[in-house]
């Protein structure tokens, strides 16, 4: 579903019809708010990954630096990808040869070096988060690549606002894609809510209903098969927020969802 068509799932779950009426940025957040707390309910299983984030799994082969080397060891570093959000798996290779890949914390990481024991080799690597991506440390020589996934943000849910629609009346620019907001009629053809229609290769005058931009909207990047479930959780938690909404309850919930 796209981002109207959501918005229709939500007032439909509502009952548009007895409910207040809400300005398009009280759905924005509203979808905000549960898209993230869904994501932080699911991104730490690889079942619920696999499920119900897989849309958002990201596979990159980052670009790595070498700011150290040493006679006994490599500090290689990449930055965090742009849209990276949550980790889920590193693998780094030597020469083509998968290494072995442990986490190491930043007080721990001077001991191992100096341990012969535990010290890093090309075969051995620890890897160690830090503000702006990961540090690899290994062995010396040899060309390190690495295979980075995980979790990119969800996108940041907007059905635009009140200021953005094109009213009854309005003449649609060529060659533009507009989606519709609601039953709407161009050119003697009707629209329902989320379709979309491009105004070309001639000029149109909406005679009824309402568009807006299909370039203004940020449709839900979460699997499609988990759309009708975010809809009935923002009809909730709007619902809710007419009342004493009590957010902790609403994240309990979902928890146990």
């Amino acid at each position: 579903m796209n981002a109207i068509q959501q918005k229709e799932r939500v007032d439909f779950y509502m009952d548009r019809s007895r409910s207040p009426r809400f300005y398009f940025n009280q759905y924005n957040i509203a979808f905000r708010e549960v898209i993230t707390a869904f994501f932080d309910e699911n991104r730490k299983d690889e079942i619920a990954i696999r499920d119900n984030l897989y849309t958002l799994l990201t596979t990159a082969s980052p670009t790595i630096t070498t700011p150290t080397v040493t006679s006994t060891y490599t500090i290689s570093h990449f930055n965090y990808p742009a849209d990276y959000h949550f980790f889920n798996n590193l693998q780094i290779y030597v020469d083509g040869e998968l290494a072995r890949v442990l986490p190491i914390k930043g007080d721990e990481i001077n001991p191992v070096l100096l341990d012969s024991f535990k010290a890093p080799s090309n075969t051995k690597v620890y890897q160690k988060e830090d503000s702006t991506g990961y540090s690899i440390y290994r062995g010396v020589g040899g060309t390190c690549t690495a295979s980075f996934t995980y979790l990119k943000a969800p996108s940041n849910f907007y059905i635009g606002n009140e200021s953005d629609l094109v009213a009854e009346g309005a003449s649609l620019a060529l060659s533009t894609s507009y989606t519709a907001v609601e039953e709407s009629v161009v050119l003697g053809v009707t629209y329902n809510p989320g379709d979309q229609l491009t105004s070309s290769p001639i000029p149109s005058t909406l005679t009824s209903g309402s568009l807006i931009l299909t370039s203004v909207l940020v449709d839900c990047n979460l699997p499609d098969t988990v759309h009708e479930d975010i809809a009935k959780m923002v009809a909730e938690y709007m619902s809710g927020s007419v009342e004493n909404f009590n957010k902790s309850a609403f994240s309990e919930k979902l928890t146990k969802s």
